[in-house]
């Protein structure tokens, strides 16, 4: 899956068996039958998590986490002194001695972000 709120149908379901409500009727309100569903597709999967980072910077608008990417990162992400001058997810590579690892500036979050409102 590679874009926001794509869906894969993986294995077909059943069909739907019917139970005793199905089998009610005005001279048998209480009925002891049932007919079986068929079974669905049965399938092993293996997923993979792909990830974009190992470290994620969130916080509010102007605390300086665009800074502190550019300090310890070769990334240069635009930097002023206005609120949501980083609007896209900015990624930078941290070498230390013999290894590394990507950490990303993710936009200021603000109240209601989650609902949509402002730019995190």
């Amino acid at each position: 899956m590679i874009t926001d709120k794509q869906t894969i149908l993986l294995a077909k379901g059943g069909i739907k068996g019917w139970g005793n409500n199905h089998f009610k009727s005005s001279t048998n309100r209480t009925p002891y039958k049932k007919t079986n569903g068929t079974l669905g597709e049965k399938k092993f999967i293996n997923l993979e998590l792909l990830l974009i980072a190992d470290v994620g910077l969130i916080g509010l608008p102007n605390v300086g986490k665009s800074t502190l990417i550019n300090i310890i990162t070769s990334a240069k992400p635009k930097i002023d002194i206005y609120p949501f001058t980083t609007i896209i997810p900015q990624l930078g590579v941290v070498y230390i001695e013999k290894k590394t690892f990507i950490i990303v500036d993710i936009p200021g979050i603000t109240k209601n972000s989650s609902k949509g409102h402002g730019l995190g």
